[in-house]
Formats: C-alpha cells, structure tokens, sequence
C-alpha cells in the first residue's frame, strides 16, 4: 500500500464525496424545446457570466432522494450547485458533475422531466482519481479534466456488437473478454449509457459508489489496481 502525502488534502464535495468529475453527453433533436425546459424548471438557473445552467439542490430537485448529508449544507452554502449544463450547440448538451452520484441523479431527473425525443444520452466520461492538493492551490473544475479528449479511453463494445459479423469482430470480442480480469483501473473513461438505459437510476447510483471506492483504494495503492479483482474481493467479503 501507498501512504498517501498527509501534506495534501484530498478533495471532495460540500456534501462529502469524492471529488471525481463525470460528464454526461446528451444528443439535442430539439434544441428550442430543450431551451424552453431550462429556463421553466425551478431547480435550473441561468449563470450568464458562464453561459451555463446549472442544476440546484432546491425545487423540483429536492424529489431525487440525494443523502441527508445535502439538507445538513449551511444555509450560506445552499443551494449546493449539483451540476453545470451547457448546450454545445443546437445537437449536444454537456453535464458536468462533481462526483457519480449526482451524475446518476441528474440522469434520472433528465430522463423523467425531458422526453426522449427532444434529448437523449449518449455517453458518459469519467475520471477515475482522486485528486489532492497542496496548501495554497487552486480548486479545479470538472470541465477542466475533460478539455482535451484524445486522452479518454473508450472501448465501444456495443457498437463492435452491433457491427456487422466477420473474423475480425470475433477476434475483437475474444481479445476484451480475455481482458476483463487484467483491465487495470483507468483515469479518464468514456462509457456508453446502456447501464443507465437499460438497467436504471439504481444500477447507475450502484455503479457511482463502487467507482468512489476504486478511486479510494488506487490512492492507496502504489501499484495499477484491476477493477475485476476488487469486484471479487468485495463479493467474498459479503459472503464471508
């Protein structure tokens, strides 16, 4: 094990999670539909200093369930800021979150208050450290760690499924799944939104705590950690 520099801070949330930025990546079919939704909404407000929304812990977002610990905020503090939106264009909308959690709960508020037909998600892009810091540095915001995308790492398994069969494809699909126990833990993902999509918000939520804990357990680890293998070792421990 590693022992973590005790002169840094390890940065989190107001609200006591990991500091692990995600991006959620949404297609716009209706922009001016999508525009309408944003400014009605009472928990969404108009930053015009940043050209943003952003997603607040007030109105109709109080009904996502989030923990007890976002009603303990200080009341200088609120409402907490649960995300920072932005329509790239008439065709993409972006969502930037602190940590997993608010990344599954922004989903499912999405998904139920906005019909599929004006936007629809695509993907999500995760980093996957945590990030410390020293005395006197400044505080970074999700957006930066997604600023220069070549540096994420995405396997589409779906669309390699979805392609059309050939030796190739099947050398390709043979080639992941032998890699499944040796996968290391990566900081900079993209995944698609099938698990959302087809699973739910509480395979999502599900998902947003098991990364929480890998990105604890690689802070601690000198070594590269296997997402497989921490997957197994925590199955053993509930059935011991």
């Amino acid at each position: 094990m590693k022992t973590p520099d005790s002169t840094r801070i390890v940065l989190s949330t107001v609200t006591g999670e990991l500091f692990l930025p995600t991006r959620l990546v949404y297609e716009v079919y209706d922009a001016k539909r999508l525009r309408a939704w944003l400014s009605k909404t009472s928990c969404m407000a108009w930053d015009p200093r940043q050209r943003r929304w952003t997603w607040n812990h007030c109105g109709s977002a109080l009904k996502m369930s989030f923990p007890s610990a976002y009603d303990k905020v200080p009341a200088k503090q609120r409402p907490v800021v649960l995300a920072s939106c932005y329509l790239v264009d008439d065709r993409t909308f972006h969502v930037y979150t602190r940590c997993g959690l608010r990344a599954a709960k922004f989903l499912a508020f999405f998904d139920q208050k906005v019909p599929r037909e004006i936007a629809f998600g695509t993907f999500i892009d995760q980093y996957n450290l945590v990030t410390d810091l020293a005395q006197g540095d400044s505080l970074p915001i999700p957006e930066d760690y997604f600023k220069d995308e070549t540096k994420l790492f995405f396997f589409d398994l779906a669309g390699l499924l979805d392609s059309p069969e050939s030796p190739a494809k099947q050398a390709a699909v043979d080639a992941y799944a032998a890699s499944l126990d040796t996968r290391p833990w990566r900081p900079l993902e993209r995944h698609r939104l099938e698990l959302f999509y087809g699973d739910g918000p509480q395979e999502m939520e599900h998902a947003a705590a098991f990364r929480e804990y890998m990105a604890g357990q690689q802070y601690r680890s000198a070594e590269p950690i296997r997402p497989a293998e921490e997957f197994k070792r925590l199955l053993a421990q509930q059935r011991a």
